[in-house]
């Protein structure tokens, strides 16, 4: 029981490394290309511009 545990508990911090990850590259690529809003031209990107919003406004 306890090695099940320890597994999932290093599952679980191995995905929030990953997620990190992800959104660092996230910002990098979106923060750092665009120059105030000019990076948000197009639908897709204001859409992650909100998720990516959304996902910080909690944190």
């Amino acid at each position: 029981m306890a090695k099940n545990k320890r597994k999932k508990h290093q599952a679980f911090y191995l995905n929030i490394k990953e997620t990190k990850v992800a959104i660092n590259k996230f910002k990098t690529h979106y923060l750092k290309n665009s120059v105030g809003s000019a990076g948000f031209q197009c639908k897709q990107d204001k859409k992650k511009r909100h998720n990516y919003r959304r996902l910080f406004s909690r944190s």
